[in-house]
């Protein structure tokens, strides 16, 4: 087991936790030292002393930047060592990590998360937590106890993944989790302790650029998926005015909404496409499959509303859409599942 720590002009609190952390278990300490100048160099070399292997550097490149530089570094060094994440502010405690890290023996595929009990937060950490779990879930529909977490366990499977995530600073440990969400990644949750020292002072999180960068990244990560169900739901509303109630047929009903999901995954592939940079095809095969299913769902929703309980063609389109979404959810977890 690998404690990797990022670690941005520590203090003594630093060198105490280490203390504690040896004191406590034999695992191995990776610190990695994120620019933070020679004014700490004696921070370090006391590190070093009590046997924490240091990757140092002179650019500050934030706490994302640091955590893959880690990742990379444990990939080459230790490939098959589990690893827990952990700050070096004194926030996380060694049980903290001995929580996280007794969920991680034996797994594959897993990620996880350290969660606090957000009751015993304070009230603008608490508000911030619970609002951004709900959003997490709104565009993912995974929900999670706490995105915001530091404290995480990662098998070694994902070492070299998380290496290619975008983002350097806060914004990475939540593209972290939405990596996850897509690539059918296992969650695990372990309770840990709801600690703030100072009410947090020593934290470089900055709550307006940081906080603009998490939420933003949300937004752009299902921005394809947003504008394909705008798409599919204009196009289907467009032809449903082609029909009257008496004109209504299975093959009419399901040409319809072959051309509206044409249309929604035309836009679905050029967004991702653009926002990836890669015009090649962006999708992988269990999207495909996925996608595949979702579409088979709306068709015959879409034909059971109208034919057999009576609605128009428009109102048939409001209510399939939400089963498509529930079933891709299903796929998802279903997916998960599988993998563990």
């Amino acid at each position: 087991m690998i404690i990797l720590i990022p670690a941005y002009k520590p203090d003594e609190k630093f060198l105490r936790f280490l203390d504690d952390i040896y004191s406590r278990t034999d695992f191995k300490v990776v610190a990695v030292d994120d620019g933070g100048g020679s004014a700490f160099d004696s921070i370090f070399e006391a590190a070093a002393s009590k046997g924490v292997e240091v990757i140092r550097y002179e650019k500050n490149r934030g706490k994302g930047g640091a955590l893959k530089v880690g990742f990379r570094y444990i990939a080459e060094h230790y490939p098959n060592e589990y690893v827990v994440t952990a700050d070096c502010d004194g926030q996380h405690t060694v049980p903290d990590i001995l929580s996280v890290a007794s969920r991680l023996e034996g797994k594959k595929n897993t990620l996880v998360l350290g969660c606090r009990s957000i009751k015993d937060m304070p009230l603008r950490s608490k508000a911030g937590n619970t609002i951004t779990k709900i959003f997490f879930c709104i565009f993912t529909g995974k929900l999670l106890t706490e995105t915001q977490t530091g404290v995480r366990g990662v098998t070694p499977d994902l070492f070299l993944p998380f290496c290619d995530i975008k983002g350097d600073r806060f914004e990475y440990e939540m593209n972290m989790l939405i990596k996850c969400v897509d690539d059918g990644v296992c969650f695990d949750e372990a309770p840990i302790s709801t600690t703030y020292i100072e009410d947090n002072k020593s934290t470089h999180f900055n709550g307006l650029r940081d906080g603009y960068r998490i939420y933003s990244l949300m937004v752009k990560s299902r921005a394809a998926e947003f504008l394909g169900f705008f798409a599919f739901n204009i196009a289907a509303l467009l032809l449903s005015l082609l029909f009257t109630p008496e004109s209504y047929s299975l093959i009419g009903i399901s040409l319809t909404a072959v051309c509206a999901l044409s249309l929604r995954f035309i836009v679905m592939f050029v967004t991702k496409a653009v926002s990836a940079k890669n015009l090649l095809f962006p999708y992988r095969l269990r999207d495909v499959v996925c996608g595949a299913v979702c579409a088979a769902v709306i068709i015959a929703a879409l034909n059971i509303f109208v034919l057999l309980l009576g609605l128009t063609l428009s109102e048939a389109v409001f209510v399939a859409i939400p089963i498509s979404f529930a079933i891709r959810f299903l796929l998802r977890a279903l997916k998960q599942s599988l993998k563990k």
